[in-house]
């Protein structure tokens, strides 16, 4: 801690007078760089609230300090500081040619709804923080002209922006194999039976992908391409029941090929989990803090974490 005193002068009608710190001390206020940017990864990366700050910095430091002057110095200090690492981010997202996209439930009491989105690569991750879950947010951060491929779930919003941008995108699997998994909770033996054949060809093929690399090539993409066609088959062929048909309409008028999209391009996963994975991190936060109460706390918290995920991803 360093301490900045000044001089009292008396006049010589009584007065007292107090003399001005420098201005460079003014300005730098009551943290310090390195104060600050503590104080950012506690609450960034350490999912801790404004009150769980101020108690650590009363109890660890012995330094009483108001909740307030923590968020300034979130919301005011470090959230425009770290702006342009976060336009740096996004400009990289919207270059790379495999994009992963979710998107989760936000907290402010200001919106009657928001959401945080986040698209991820191996080497970046970015989040935005919107009222709204429409396919607008994906045209505002990937563009409409975004001509990679998306990896995402079968969201509406997700649809949609394929059709109205130029990208490809491979649906996850994931999902649709816990689909597959629920009807066999239906206590209904068609369906069973139904399910367990469309599992059993996605093993094959999921077993077969991931050992493409060892396998002679013209004799991999004939097996690979028999089971593609017996799994086709099958799943166009189901049970009438309402749960089996959602299933079979995913993979009719040319969708089946936004599911087997990463049996034809390398670098394209079949599941959506990294992206998953990611957000993670924000429902922790969300659960622990209970979000944010102004756009300005929005502002930060996307700012930070898109900065703190990315380190991850490079091992900065």
């Amino acid at each position: 801690v360093t301490d900045h005193r000044v001089q009292l002068y008396r006049t010589p009608n009584g007065n007292i007078i107090k003399a001005k710190l420098p201005k460079h001390i003014r300005k730098a206020g009551l943290f310090s760089t390195r104060m600050m940017a503590l104080t950012g990864y506690l609450k960034a990366r350490g999912h801790m609230s404004y009150s769980t700050l101020q108690s650590f910095f009363n109890d660890i430091m012995d330094f009483n300090v108001a909740q307030s002057y923590l968020a300034k110095v979130c919301t005011k200090k470090l959230s425009p500081a770290l702006q342009p690492a976060y336009a740096e981010v996004g400009q990289f997202i919207r270059n790379a040619p495999v994009v992963g996209t979710d998107e989760t439930g936000h907290k402010n009491p200001a919106y009657k709804s928001a959401w945080t989105w986040c698209q991820q690569t191996s080497q970046a991750v970015f989040f935005h923080i919107s009222n709204s879950r429409a396919s607008q947010v994906l045209i505002d951060i990937l563009g409409k002209n975004y001509s990679g491929v998306i990896t995402c779930d079968y969201f509406s919003a997700n649809k949609k922006f394929i059709k109205l941008s130029n990208a490809l995108v491979q649906y996850c699997w994931a999902h649709l194999i816990r689909d597959i998994k629920f009807l066999l909770t239906l206590s209904n033996k068609t369906l069973e039976r139904w399910a367990e054949k469309l599992l059993d060809i996605l093993r094959k093929i999921f077993r077969l992908w991931k050992t493409r690399h060892s396998r002679y090539l013209g004799r991999y993409k004939k097996s690979i391409s028999k089971l593609k066609k017996a799994f086709l088959q099958k799943v166009r062929r189901p049970p009438d029941h309402n749960e089996a048909v959602n299933i079979k309409n995913r993979f009719i008028d040319g969708i089946d090929k936004c599911y087997f999209l990463f049996l034809e391009q390398e670098g394209v996963s079949p599941t959506n989990n990294l992206s998953e994975q990611a957000i993670r991190f924000v429902v922790i936060d969300r659960r622990i803090t209970q979000g944010t109460r102004s756009w300005d706390g929005m502002r930060w918290c996307e700012r930070a974490w898109t900065v703190v995920a990315t380190c991850a991803r490079g091992k900065h």
